[in-house]
């Protein structure tokens, strides 16, 4: 009965070790074969003495987050399947080798890629991880080297401006990366049109709901408006019309309505000195605030 008993043991290896091997993890199996055998397991109790392994706990090991912060821990195949798609989106979008490469313990032969194992354990999947490097190629590495300057100077945290480390890094959530890559592109556009670029003026356009597109479009009216208002009031004595001024009435963010009264000011002054209207008139006023960009 014994050797019945071990024989049907050797069977149930075999079956979890060719499971295994199909990832190529065989050897998580095959250290601890005479262990299963040997011992007086129930062949159903296999799977569970395997994932009490320091092997094979450190093969998978972000399901000990996962558990902690209460997620699902994965499978052995839904963990490996993860890994590949993280991988093959690195490779077709050409990150470099050290962002996907696993590496091999010459020991146990186990792969591993410290990288995955931080973005499985926050419950990264694919579809996000697709979008993490899309905002970062699409709009920052391969954007106006402005963009770039713009998050650089706005966001000293992203070292040497290495953003894709940044947004793969699953610590930073992904609203917060998109927050700081459209104040950026905010501030590149900024640049672009020879204005002045601040972290505060920026952050408070994209809090708005203005993207950089948005700026950028509107950027030549912003910079005539801001030219020629600032010269009139000058002229006649009134506050100072600022560049932020000349973009609360050109976006129309909050501010507008004082930033529009400032404008019909200081354009009834020049109307009635001079008789017609004035340049910031035709070039801001005439313009759709609510919708044009």
């Amino acid at each position: 009965m014994a050797e019945t008993d071990k024989a049907g043991r050797k069977s149930a290896y075999d079956l979890l070790f060719d499971e295994f091997n199909k990832y190529g993890l065989g050897s998580l199996v095959s250290d601890i074969k005479n262990y299963l055998i040997d011992n007086a397991f129930d062949p159903k109790e296999f799977s569970v003495q395997l994932q009490n392994t320091k092997a094979y706990q450190n093969r998978f090991s972000a399901n000990k987050d996962r558990i902690a912060k209460g997620l699902t821990a994965l499978s052995p195949a839904e963990y490996i399947a993860l890994e590949d798609q993280y991988q093959n989106i690195m490779r077709n979008y050409g990150l470099p080798e050290s962002y996907w490469k696993q590496t091999v313990d010459p020991v146990t032969g186990v792969t591993s890629q410290q990288g995955f194992t931080q973005l499985i354990a926050n419950d990264v999947d694919n579809i996000e991880l697709e979008d993490r490097i899309m905002t970062a190629q699409q709009r920052v590495i391969n954007a106006n080297p402005e963009v770039l300057k713009a998050l650089k100077e706005f966001y000293p945290e992203i070292k040497n401006g290495e953003i894709l480390a940044y947004v793969l890094d699953p610590k930073n959530a992904r609203d917060e990366i998109k927050r700081k890559v459209t104040s950026a592109e905010i501030g590149g556009a900024q640049l672009g049109a020879g204005l002045g670029a601040t972290f505060a003026g920026a952050e408070a356009l994209a809090k708005a709901g203005i993207t950089g597109k948005q700026y950028q479009q509107a950027a030549p009216t912003i910079a005539g408006a801001a030219l020629r208002g600032g010269q009139l009031a000058s002229i006649y004595g009134e506050d100072p019309y600022t560049q932020q001024t000349a973009e609360q009435l050109v976006l129309n963010v909050p501010g507008s309505t004082d930033a529009l009264k400032k404008t019909q000011k200081i354009s009834g002054l020049e109307q009635a000195t001079f008789g017609k209207k004035t340049g910031i008139s035709s070039s801001a006023l005439s313009r759709d605030r609510a919708g044009a960009y």
